[in-house]
């Protein structure tokens, strides 16, 4: 007998897995935390009968809550519309592509992810999804 189709999700409600052996959720990268909204036992994707109470895990999932402190950090170029006004379209693209490499490189290597560039700006986030 095949297990039920779980639904679940990561603890901050971005994604909802359909998928039987997705562990991670697959937008924002935490685990995937599932319980049984009869008894509040954890579940893994692959059980199908809750062990604790014996509840059937299909369609009776409830997603974990995680709270974790984390810090973004927002970084730009000073001046950065004078210097567009006065340089070169591809000298600028190049300096740009050179401060994306440097900023991706120090965030990695203090345990933060970058999670958008906008023109001269980066957004990255420490303490998420994987907390210190």
């Amino acid at each position: 007998m095949a297990a039920p189709a779980l639904r679940g999700g990561c603890s901050l409600g971005r994604f909802e897995a359909s998928a039987q052996s997705a562990k991670f959720c697959e937008k924002c990268g935490l685990p995937l935390h599932l319980e049984c909204r009869a008894c509040g036992a954890s579940l893994t994707a692959s059980d199908s009968i809750c062990a604790a109470c014996g509840t059937a895990a299909g369609g009776d999932i409830a997603l974990a809550e995680d709270r974790r402190e984390a810090t973004a950090l927002f970084a730009d170029i000073s001046d950065y519309t004078t210097l567009y006004a006065r340089s070169d379209a591809e000298e600028l693209q190049a300096m740009l592509d050179r401060f994306d490499a440097a900023m991706e490189k120090v965030v990695a290597h203090h345990g933060g992810h970058v999670l958008d560039r906008m023109g001269d700006a980066v957004m990255a986030v420490f303490g998420a999804p994987v907390a210190h």
